[in-house]
């Protein structure tokens, strides 16, 4: 099998979209390289994107968009050019926060065109220093060290998801779970209960979309905005994103935004992604409630996923992240994930990495 790589600057996305989701049918279907994904991140930068693209035949076997972004480094004494796998290389413009990255490939030829895209990228693309690919599970990115070399890691987190494979109800799932989070679910569905009318509804019209969305916001914003990450709901490029990926999925085949009401009113909001077989947990907005004996996210959550039992998913997945509740409602524990840099060997990066050596030499405290 012969594989050719190539790459060009995008400039008609009607036609990478016709040969992305034709590819994407024929890969393992992640849920964060759907097109419904891609083509939000797409809107959502500043700049063209590069393609990097394999062919088999002339059919391609494998994409991948890369973003080329000039970072300054050491006093802004040098400039160092990077390249990023499905992200911006912005804090701001990424905050939308891709999970499970890797090029979009045929899952007949899996290995070798990743290979060979990376092979491709490391000898034949010399416009970059650094190359950034993440969140990844662990075995990918061992994957990509195999063609590039050692990698720095950035970011690295726990992954939970839960197994529904075997369930037929919601019982099979708490029974599954320990009894302390078991205990505390069903005291929170006892005592709401005996405050009125508590019921699980889903967004559906764009017009409950939008109050949902609106909601979500406040609810996220109130809980992490004067935290050290702040809330992506402050972020313009953040909203869009998501209210873009949301509004347009009209038929709700690849997000939901579910509401755990009391008397019809809203306390947690639960945003998610799907596929055909896996509901992946993106982010909620909870209310904290008075009574500290009601954990509204845990209940959420077990009501959610009794939905998605009833919906015959096998997977319920937490996605990065290393909160207790993930752990405690999980029955898997998946690969964790990362965001990495491979460095390309040169003068420039030597110098910088021996210039940063001296400085911890002479300055300790410091950092570059």
């Amino acid at each position: 099998m012969k594989v050719s790589v190539s790459h060009y600057a995008l400039e008609d996305e009607n036609t990478l979209k016709n040969k992305w989701t034709s590819l994407f049918l024929s890969s393992k279907q992640c849920v964060f390289l759907d097109w419904n994904w891609i083509s939000a991140w797409l809107q959502s930068i500043p700049s063209t994107v590069l393609v990097i693209e394999a062919n088999v035949n002339n059919k391609p076997v494998g994409l991948g968009l890369c973003c080329e972004k000039t970072k300054r480094v050491f006093f802004n004494s040098f400039a160092i050019q990077t390249l990023w796998l499905h992200k911006y290389g912005d804090d701001l413009v990424d905050q939308t926060w891709i999970e499970h990255n890797d090029f979009l490939l045929d899952i007949k030829y899996e290995e070798e065109v990743r290979a060979a895209l990376l092979e491709y990228i490391k000898s034949k693309l010399n416009r970059w220093h650094e190359f950034y690919v993440g969140m990844s599970q662990q075995s990918l990115l061992t994957k990509f060290e195999e063609v590039l070399g050692p990698s720095r890691t950035i970011v690295h987190s726990a992954d939970f998801s839960v197994d529904l494979s075997q369930m037929q109800d919601v019982s099979q799932y708490l029974s599954s779970l320990s009894k302390n989070t078991r205990s505390q679910i069903n005291r929170s569905q006892k005592l709401l209960n005996q405050l009125g009318e508590v019921k699980l509804t889903i967004a559906k019209t764009e017009q409950e979309k939008q109050n949902f969305f609106q909601l979500i916001s406040l609810f996220h914003q109130q809980k992490w905005r004067d935290t050290e990450l702040g809330s992506g709901f402050d972020n313009t490029t953040f909203v869009n994103f998501h209210k873009s990926i949301i509004i347009k999925d009209v038929n709700n085949s690849y997000s939901d935004i579910y509401a755990l009401e009391l008397n019809g009113e809203a306390l947690a909001l639960l945003y998610l992604l799907k596929t055909k077989d896996a509901w992946y947990f993106y982010l909620s907005g909870i209310q904290t409630h008075s009574d500290n004996r009601i954990k509204i996210g845990l209940l959420a959550h077990t009501l959610v996923i009794e939905q998605a039992i009833k919906c015959n998913i096998q997977k319920y997945s937490f996605l990065a992240g290393d909160a207790r509740y993930k752990q405690s409602m999980s029955n898997v524990v998946e690969e964790p994930q990362a965001l990495v840099c491979f460095s390309k060997p040169s003068s420039l990066l030597i110098l910088i990495k021996q210039l940063r050596h001296l400085k911890q030499i002479i300055f300790p405290s410091n950092k570059d």
